[in-house]
């Protein structure tokens, strides 16, 4: 999947690309640390495919899937940057340990 993250006013933005694991949902990958649950708090919407969603949390992305997410502005530009490492370090860990 294609993520982007964004702050909703357009000033800050931070993409990956990653597979997400099998039958894993956002929501349960959101959960998975602190950095991505602070992450939960913020969002204002979510898009998948172009399309606003939701149930995003409920959403299982495939390969080819890009999902973005608008979130309330950060202070902090390196908790922004942060926030794309841990995605696809939570999901490379769950990866691992289900391979």
């Amino acid at each position: 999947m294609i993520i982007e993250i964004e702050d909703i006013i357009g000033q800050k933005k931070a993409l990956g690309h990653v597979q997400m694991p099998p039958n894993w949902t956002l929501g349960q990958i959101l959960a998975e640390s602190e950095t991505l649950r602070e992450l939960d708090k913020s969002v204002v919407y979510v898009t998948f495919n172009g399309m606003k969603v939701d149930n995003w949390r409920e959403l299982s992305p495939g390969i080819g899937d890009r999902v973005s997410i608008k979130i309330r502005p950060l202070e902090l530009f390196s908790l922004f940057a942060g926030i794309i490492s841990a995605i696809i370090s939570v999901i490379r860990t769950i990866v691992s340990l289900t391979t």
